[in-house]
Parts: C-alpha cells; sequence; structure tokens
C-alpha cells in the first residue's frame, strides 16, 4: 500500500511539475507578445502624432499607409486566443478598424472621394435630405481607432503591470473586480 500511495504520489507530483512549467511557458509567451503589440501601438500612436503636428489629418496624408503597421498583429492572430477576453477585445477594438482604415486609404482617388462625399454630406444636411454615399468612412475609421487605441494601451499595461502568478487567479480575480465595482441593488419589489 505505501509503494501505491507513493507512485501516486509522485506521479502527481511529476503532472503538477509538468502543468506549472507549461503554464510559465505560456504566461512568459502571453507576455512577450504583450510588449510587442504594445510596440506596435506605441509606434502608430507616434506616427498618428507626428502627421497631425505637421498640420495634416490622417486620412489626407499620403505616409499613413506606409508608415503606420499591422505586422505583429497580423503575425499573431494564432497566439492572441491565449490572451484573456479583457485584453484580446480592446486590442480587436484597436486592430479591426485601423486595418479597414488602412485598406480604405489604399484605393485610388480617395481624395476625390473624400471631398464628393463631404459635399453631399453638407448638401443633405443643408436641405434635410439623406442622399446616397454622403457617409465618410474614413473618418469614421479614424476616430473609433484612435478612441480605441488608448483603450487597448491601457489595458496591456495593466495585465504586464500584475505579478507573473496573477494570471493563475486571473478569472477569480475579474470577478472580484467585477462584484466590487457593481453597484448595489435593492429590490422594488417589497422583499
Amino acid at each position: 500500500m505505501g509503494i501505491l500511495l507513493s507512485g501516486l504520489i509522485g506521479a502527481l507530483l511529476v503532472f503538477f511539475i509538468q502543468w506549472g512549467r507549461e503554464w510559465w511557458h505560456n504566461e512568459r509567451a502571453r507576455r512577450g507578445l504583450l510588449r510587442l503589440l504594445s510596440s506596435e501601438i506605441q509606434h502608430n500612436a507616434v506616427v498618428v502624432e507626428t502627421i497631425r503636428d505637421s498640420g495634416q489629418t490622417l486620412n489626407s496624408s499620403r505616409d499613413v499607409a506606409s508608415c503606420m503597421t499591422t505586422e505583429a498583429w497580423r503575425a499573431s492572430r494564432q497566439s492572441v486566443v491565449t490572451l484573456p477576453p479583457r485584453v484580446l477585445e480592446p486590442l480587436d477594438d484597436y486592430y479591426r478598424p485601423l486595418e479597414v482604415l488602412l485598406t480604405l486609404l489604399s484605393f485610388p482617388n480617395v481624395g476625390e472621394e473624400r471631398m464628393e462625399r463631404w459635399t453631399r454630406k453638407m448638401l443633405a444636411e443643408a436641405l434635410g435630405r439623406e442622399f446616397v454615399r454622403s457617409s465618410d468612412p474614413w473618418g469614421d475609421y479614424e476616430r473609433i481607432m484612435l478612441e480605441a487605441q488608448e483603450h487597448a494601451e491601457a489595458r496591456i499595461g495593466e495585465y504586464l503591470a500584475r505579478p507573473w502568478w496573477s494570471s493563475l487567479f486571473l478569472r477569480t480575480d475579474e470577478w472580484i473586480q467585477r462584484q466590487r465595482h457593481m453597484p448595489y441593488q435593492t429590490h422594488q419589489d417589497g422583499f
């Protein structure tokens, strides 16, 4: 019986050691990936700031498509699924409109198309009517991307600022954080 018990304890010990090594490897990979994505987001933020400082808008600059990048995001698509949703969702909210914006800016005659849409929008507002193709997807996606940029960087920063062992208890910790931020609910039905 003692040999069987010591064998069971040894097998459990080996299992937990291997599980711990795998967890540690995955956690290091997640943190490295987040640092890489954070660097790409910061690079893009510097490009945006530099373009705006030059007096141009992001959509009127010819440098946006060649200077802003989504290479790290594209290369890590299989790895990002291991990120917690609290971090993955803001990253997706940033990169999705950025990729659409870069695609829209690659269309030929972007300047003329935007001017035509702007004219239609002004006429629609002046006449109180809706015109076909009066929306500005370039401006919309730029705004959405820039709003999501700070949020994505903040979530990456929060994750990287946590101690390495906290990701073991990440779901429990997120549940506790949600409970702290939920307002106290009273029952209106008299109970």
